[in-house]
């Protein structure tokens, strides 16, 4: 039960960091559904950086007091596989909402492959669950 929570607080405070939104749940945990304006603030520029656009030797794993940095870790534990995943999430609710249309029809491009960029960072994961047989959830 106590890693459900860490793992819950972990991933609201990747949220955060990600899309620079206060995450207030108003209804019960088990039906959590995040409010569309959550991903209205979702910052393309920053996402669009060389930093997350290749995938480095080390992975995002938690924040400490200082909000945006990042503690990183080797790619070989289990709690990796969660910024690839967000990735991917991000692509979800990215074409889903009806910023993102306006936004890409003013544009006439597609911002940011969030498959391609969820391959990349997850690439590393396979080969070490092939390798190692360590099985991942993500």
């Amino acid at each position: 039960m106590l890693l459900l929570v860490a793992l819950l607080l972990f991933l609201v405070t990747l949220e955060q960091y990600i899309f620079g939104a206060e995450i207030t749940p108003k209804v019960p945990t088990a039906s959590l559904v995040w409010p569309p304006e959550l991903y209205r603030r979702l910052s393309l520029r920053n996402c669009s950086t060389p930093s997350i656009q290749h995938a480095p030797a080390r992975y995002p794993q938690y924040t400490g007091h200082t909000v945006g940095k990042w503690k990183r870790c080797s790619a070989d534990l289990w709690t990796t596989g969660i910024f690839p995943a967000m990735l991917y999430e991000i692509k979800i609710q990215y074409t889903a909402t009806a910023w993102s249309r306006i936004w890409r029809a003013r544009r006439r491009s597609s911002v940011t492959d969030w498959v391609r960029l969820g391959r990349s960072w997850s690439a590393t994961k396979v080969a070490l669950e092939v390798n190692s047989h360590v099985g991942h959830d993500l």
